[in-house]
């Protein structure tokens, strides 16, 4: 990440007496993995720590306090060879989170209790009109042109249900493709009014302003600012 700015305040709002508990459900392992010793031993190596707490499959549940204006960081290992990954989140309710692993991509799935399998949503925002240049936010597969002082909220519109609620979020200037000649990314771009999505928009990154792993505790958006002038971000 670059230029990342985390939004604070002087006086933090807490939630006296109320936590949100994290756990890794163990309950169905050995039927998602397959009932395959190896796999299963593997599963068991998967590690999250948040705010310097660590869970696995097997151990206890961890509390954390909510913070509502607090950006936290999660550290996750898939296995004792793997690197460490992190992820972006914000702990806003004290709700019960579950870890879940998913069969289809060695991974995990994030749930909240009264809440079930939670999807990430974006805002993007521009502190001021765009002039020429053309920003890109995206949310995993998929995109959008920001092109206002208050975009709509982008949503996984073109993910699979099979794939872990974990998403790259990016923020880009860009130059959108007019030919496929030496144009090799693209995204499924979300155009508000339509039907459907672009599944074949192509372009080509000038400037990443940003760049993370976002992990959803909520049904709330996370909200993404840039501000042209200082070429800043600011996430809260």
């Amino acid at each position: 990440m670059k230029k990342l700015l985390i939004t604070l305040t002087l006086l933090p709002i807490f939630l006296f007496g109320q936590t949100a508990t994290f756990r890794a459900d163990s309950t169905h392992l050995w039927y998602e993995v397959g009932q395959v010793r190896s796999s299963y031993d593997q599963a068991l190596e998967m590690e999250w720590i948040i705010r310097g707490q660590s869970i696995h499959f097997g151990s206890k549940p961890i509390e954390i306090i909510p913070e509502s204006n607090r950006i936290d960081t999660v550290f996750y290992k898939q296995n004792k060879r793997a690197k460490w990954d992190t992820f972006l989140c914000v702990i806003k309710e004290p709700l019960s989170y579950r870890f879940v692993y998913n069969d289809c991509c060695d991974a995990f799935y994030v749930f909240g209790d009264g809440k079930g399998y939670l999807k990430g949503e974006v805002i993007f925002e521009l502190t001021e009109k765009p002039t020429s240049k053309t920003y890109l936010g995206t949310l995993g597969e998929s995109g959008i042109l920001v092109r206002s002082l208050s975009s709509d909220t982008l949503k996984p519109v073109c993910r699979s249900p099979m794939n872990p609620n974990i998403y790259s979020v990016t923020f880009s200037e860009i130059k959108i493709c007019k030919d496929s000649t030496g144009c090799r990314e693209g995204t499924c771009l979300f155009v508000k009014d339509d039907a459907e999505p672009n599944y074949d928009f192509g372009f080509k990154t000038v400037s990443c302003k940003t760049s993370f792993l976002y992990m959803p505790l909520g049904t709330k958006p996370l909200e993404l600012i840039f501000d042209p002038k200082t070429n800043k971000v600011l996430i809260k």
